[in-house]
């Protein structure tokens, strides 16, 4: 069987890790798999044996136009490698750079979507209102996301064309986190099931130690509960160490180093990449994760628990399903209070205490996560 994988970017975040992940995966199956991307940090071409990208434009006239309109150079480009690949499947990750010349291409084959964030049903993707609930989707509620509002509009218009398409087109729907599926199925979308994010657990050693330093690692902002985080280690003062990794999303720079400036236990490190990170994971000892935003199934997680870390959570989207709802390491993301008192906790637990909760994660995650799991179900749907 010849598959063919679809994914907007080649390295960014966690989609992508899953993509290239997936087609090791597919090729050790014995499947024939290729990938393609449109990242515009690659030339146009054949950059490997199983790796075509367009680069597409990153001028402001460029995005407009492959966001209202067929690109014309992409659809032959694309064309081309349908015609020679000739795939029974194609997997779509994410595309949302070049929706509509995309989809004028795959609407013939069999499609099957795996959906990385609530992107399809909220345009700020967080499912996050201006008072900071949680929002029940744009198919669901009137949206009310503190956007402009012509971006805003245009974003529910991509949204709602995007679920048509994919409603009609698509032949299987997954998602990494069970959250996520029941949003989707909530708002209208054909039935989605889950499988699990790809990651190989390999036992390591657990990296307990006495030492109070902790870490964040992901985009900083206020939906990802960032500044709760901030102020719950300004409370428990110089004792505990905060590192944060990641990028300050746009509008939270000023708030961001105003607040870490007068804070003597935090630094932050920038952005890192991805091989770096695991050494950073083994030098904490505890990964936190504070998002008030819904998230689907954070590879964070799976890395510092690769790494021998245990991590510490919100109880938001699908967080707890990864953390296996243990109330001992999840905790309310808008009760600094709580938050403050799970990071004590965390800090006066014995070594043997620290490796059975470490053991009972990192068990869990394999037995959900490992290769044999996913195989099966990957087995399942592509036949």
């Amino acid at each position: 069987m010849k598959i063919l994988l679809i994914n907007d970017y080649y390295v960014f975040g966690g989609a992508e890790v899953q993509a290239k992940e997936e087609l090791l995966l597919l090729r050790n199956m014995n499947y024939e798999v290729k990938l393609l991307t449109f990242d515009n940090k690659y030339n146009t071409g054949k950059l490997s044996e199983n790796h075509y990208n367009y680069k597409r434009s990153t001028k402001l006239l460029g995005k407009g136009y492959n966001k209202f309109f067929i690109n014309f150079k992409v659809l032959r480009f694309i064309k081309k490698i349908l015609s020679e690949f000739k795939p029974d499947v194609i997997h779509v990750h994410n595309n949302c750079k070049l929706t509509k010349t995309v989809n004028k291409c795959i609407k013939k084959y069999k499609i099957i979507y795996t959906f990385h964030d609530h992107g399809y049903v909220c345009p700020k993707v967080t499912m996050i209102r201006n008072d900071m609930s949680i929002c029940k989707g744009c198919f669901m509620q009137k949206c009310d996301c503190k956007m402009n509002n012509i971006k805003k509009i245009i974003k529910l218009k991509e949204i709602k064309r995007n679920k048509k398409f994919i409603n009609k087109y698509g032949a299987i729907f997954l998602s990494p986190s069970e959250a996520l599926a029941q949003k989707l199925t909530l708002n209208g979308f054909k039935k989605c099931v889950k499988i699990p994010n790809i990651i190989n657990l390999n036992k390591t050693d657990v990296n307990f130690s006495n030492k109070k330093n902790y870490l964040y690692c992901g985009n900083i902002s206020y939906e990802k509960g960032v500044f709760n985080l901030l102020e719950a280690f300004r409370i428990l003062g110089n004792d505990y160490k905060l590192t944060l990794v990641g990028q300050v999303i746009e509008g939270c720079e000023n708030d961001f180093f105003k607040k870490i400036s007068s804070c003597s236990n935090i630094e932050y490190l920038g952005k890192k990449e991805r091989e770096e990170l695991f050494e950073i994971y083994k030098s904490k000892k505890c990964v936190i994760i504070p998002s008030i935003g819904l998230e689907n199934c954070p590879t964070v997680i799976l890395e510092a628990i690769s790494s021998g870390t245990l991590c510490i959570g919100s109880n938001s989207g699908g967080i707890p399903e990864m953390l296996f709802s243990d109330s001992n390491l999840l905790f309310d993301c808008d009760d600094i209070k709580q938050i403050v008192e799970k990071i004590k906790y965390i800090s006066c637990l014995e070594e043997s205490e620290y490796v059975k909760l470490y053991d009972k994660v990192f068990n869990r995650l394999n037995e959900f996560h490992c290769e044999k799991n996913i195989c099966h179900k990957y087995q399942q749907y592509f036949n």
